[in-house]
C-alpha cells in the first residue's frame, strides 16, 4: 500500500486554537457526572473546516441539565436551527449530525489553570458566521523557569 502520511488527519484530536471554529455535532451522550451528581449531556463537536489547521480535531462541552443552566442548551439549540419557543421534549438525538460555530476562549479551571473551554456564549448558527472572538483570546502565562524569588513567596 502506498501512502502519503501528510494526507492522513489526526482523528480526535483535541482543538488547540482559540476562536470560532466550523463545528458539526458528532456524539451527544446523557450522563451523571457533574460534580454534583446532576444531568448533563456530554457534545462532542467535529470541526468541519477543511481551511483549518483544526479541521478532523474535536471540541467536547458539557450541558448540565438544571432549569438554572438550560439558557446553554437554548443558546445551542438555537444555534443548530431547532426551534426554542413554547414547550418541547428534548433529546440527545435531537442535535446529533447538525452543525454550528463553536467559539472557544481561555478560562481558569477549578485549580486556577488556564484551559481552553467553550466561551459562555460559544455557539452561533452557520448562517451567522464566525463573528468577533468570543472574549479577548488570551493565551496562558508561560511557566517560570529558575529559583523562585523573595517576591513569589506568599507568606
Amino acid at each position: 500500500m502506498d501512502l502519503n502520511w501528510d494526507d492522513v488527519k489526526t482523528k480526535n484530536a483535541i482543538v488547540s486554537t482559540p476562536g470560532w471554529h466550523l463545528c458539526r455535532v458528532d456524539t451527544v451522550e446523557q450522563t451523571t457526572t457533574s460534580k454534583k451528581g446532576l444531568a448533563q449531556w456530554q457534545i462532542d463537536f467535529l470541526v468541519m473546516d477543511e481551511s483549518s489547521a483544526e479541521d478532523g480535531h474535536s471540541i467536547r462541552d458539557w450541558l448540565t441539565l438544571t432549569q438554572a443552566a438550560m439558557w446553554r442548551m437554548k443558546q445551542l439549540y438555537t444555534a443548530l436551527g431547532i426551534s426554542t419557543t413554547g414547550r418541547a421534549t428534548i433529546h440527545p438525538d435531537d442535535i446529533a449530525g447538525r452543525d454550528c460555530w463553536v467559539g472557544l476562549e481561555y478560562k481558569p479551571d477549578t485549580y486556577g489553570e488556564q484551559k481552553l473551554k467553550v466561551a459562555a456564549n460559544g455557539y452561533r448558527s452557520v448562517s451567522q458566521g464566525a463573528g468577533p472572538a468570543p472574549h479577548p483570546a488570551a493565551a496562558p502565562e508561560p511557566e517560570k523557569s529558575g529559583p523562585i524569588t523573595e517576591d513569589e513567596i506568599p507568606f
